[in-house]
């Protein structure tokens, strides 16, 4: 039983592996270099820009590695 749930977690790990590699994400997979989160705006207490310059050139390096990989 427990070689069943150290196969189990095995195939897991390969498979989370596998999905991160297809997806592009061949940094995350090597290096364990993860995106993090940006901060959830808050909606009453100094709202900020919709369009913030730095915001937009980051969404834009997302996107030209997307299409890269």
């Amino acid at each position: 039983m427990f070689e069943l749930a150290v196969i189990v977690v095995l195939i897991f790990a390969i498979a989370y592996w596998a999905i991160l590699w297809q997806m592009g994400r061949r940094d995350d997979v090597l290096h364990g270099q993860f995106v993090g989160r940006d901060p959830e705006p808050t909606p009453f207490g100094g709202t900020p820009a919709l369009f913030d310059v730095t915001h937009l050139k980051s969404l834009l390096k997302i996107i030209e590695r997307d299409l890269r990989g």
